[in-house]
């Protein structure tokens, strides 16, 4: 029997429209193993992080399984992009979850309660 995976059990649930937290998931963050990105990117061959200031490579992110989760190791925490390869054409993308969440408490509690 394998073991439980966190991450394809989060990969499921966006699959799912089930992930209740993607910016706690998805893009960069801080872990046991150091600086972690995830992109969910279905459909894409490969994804590269590059530094958004002078295009140096950070990780090479790696696919788990064919959920469309990549994820990988960064070399440092600095503003990146995305470099996906869509089977032979690369797009540069700004990764969606590297900005955090646009809106703060007063703004959700209002939402909340319809103002």
């Amino acid at each position: 029997m394998s073991a439980f995976d966190p991450a394809l059990a989060a990969a499921a649930e966006l699959l799912d429209g089930r992930l209740t937290d993607p910016f706690g998931f998805l893009g960069a963050h801080d872990s046991e193993e150091g600086r972690v990105v995830r992109t969910f990117q279905p459909g894409a061959r490969a994804v590269e992080v590059v530094a958004r200031d002078d295009g140096r490579p950070l990780a090479s992110l790696q696919a788990a399984g064919d959920t469309g989760l990549f994820t990988g190791r960064l070399s440092e925490a600095v503003a990146y992009v995305l470099h996906i390869d869509w089977h032979g054409v690369v797009q540069e993308t700004e990764d969606t979850y590297s900005f955090g969440l646009m809106l703060g408490e007063l703004d959700l509690h209002l939402f909340a309660e319809g103002a």
